[in-house]
């Protein structure tokens, strides 16, 4: 039976989105069989608060696909070439071939890893292969380099600086921004592989998981010598201040008791001053020239006494009015009490005579 016109154009139009759902669905198919996800994004609600965004958004460098080319993290790109560089020629000492061969090395299994690492990320990354490959390649051995000089006693200029560190701890360990861990070890094995100081085999190299866990422990977030150690005064005492000011009445407070002297515009100005710069400060907190103060101040909180003296003065205390309305219930509780002796005491005598 020979169908109409309209039917068929019909009949062409449904098989079309058959075409096309086909094709949605293959490409689907094709991640669903390798590994999970394990790399997602924040849900939005939870993001969208501009005091929230700075615990999910890296702010100093990127890693990975999610917040690739954003404008505050460009500064960082300079120098992830650089530890590129730095990681290709074994810490900048440059060996004849050894750059050109691990470089190679290195891209070749990240070609045959990109499939698997594109499904470890819950939002497909964009860009094609080539480029997804060049970013894991960038960001794994800009990771990689840092944990291995770290390892082996070097340092960075730029991460020295007391805030920058703080900072890239915290992006190394945002949920975001990651790659996924078996490229880290593709790449360090060949790394170790193409390593011309490499020990013999009774004494391995140390594997990159007790590297990265030696980092991220307490040696590697405090480091440095009772020299280092403070140097790092000025931040100690700026943390500090910050504590002991959230608002303008804590600057005038400090102000009359001769704690500091306010050269600013006024005590609004002070109190934000200290609160920005607690931004970017970072102290540990176990081992700082201010540290008995910290522990004495949190001794004396966990005592009862002061904690009911301080509500006291929080509750009754805090203005004039309260100050004369604790007058005024004070004297009726004294009369009251008063007058209820009294009454007892003539009650008594009554009785007994």
């Amino acid at each position: 039976m020979r169908r109409s016109p309209a039917a068929a154009a019909v009949a062409k139009q449904e098989d079309t989105v058959c075409v096309n759902i086909g094709r949605i669905l293959e490409q689907l198919s094709r991640p669903a069989r390798l590994d999970g996800y394990s790399i997602y994004r924040v849900p939005a609600n939870v993001r969208s608060s501009t005091d929230n965004k700075k615990h999910y958004e890296p702010r100093l460098v990127s890693v990975g696909p999610y917040h690739r080319n954003k404008e505050h993290l460009r500064a960082m790109e300079d120098r992830k070439r650089l530890y590129l560089l730095r990681f290709l020629d074994d810490g900048g000492r440059p060996q004849r071939g050894r750059r050109d061969g691990l470089l190679q090395d290195c891209a070749a299994r990240l070609r045959e890893l990109q499939a698997r690492a594109r499904a470890c990320y819950f939002e497909s990354p964009d860009g094609d292969g080539d480029e997804f490959v060049e970013m894991l390649l960038l960001d794994g051995c800009f990771v990689l380099q840092l944990f291995i000089q770290w390892f082996s006693g070097g340092t960075d200029p730029v991460f020295a600086v007391a805030w920058n560190l703080p900072l890239l701890h915290t992006d190394l360990l945002m949920l975001e921004n990651q790659i996924p861990y078996f490229v880290l070890l593709a790449l360090y094995d060949a790394y170790s592989l193409h390593d011309p100081d490499s020990p013999p085999p009774a004494r391995p190299k140390p594997s990159l998981t007790s590297i990265i866990t030696a980092y991220f422990s307490e040696k590697g977030r405090g480091g440095g010598d009772a020299a280092a150690a403070a140097q790092r005064h000025l931040t100690s005492y700026v943390v500090l201040m910050d504590y002991l000011i959230n608002t303008a009445e804590d600057v005038v407070i400090l102000d009359r008791a001769d704690v500091m002297e306010n050269k600013l515009a006024n005590e609004e100005a002070a109190a934000m001053f200290f609160n920005q710069l607690r931004v970017c400060s970072y102290i540990n907190y176990d081992d700082h020239y201010l540290a008995p103060v910290y522990r004495d101040v949190d001794a004396f909180c966990r005592r009862k006494w002061p904690k009911y003296k301080a509500k006291f003065r929080r509750d009754y205390l805090n203005s004039p009015w309260a100050i004369v309305g604790l007058c005024f219930a004070t004297t009726f509780a004294v009369i009251t009490l008063f007058n209820t002796i009294v009454t007892i005491l003539r009650t008594f005598f009554h009785v007994l005579h």
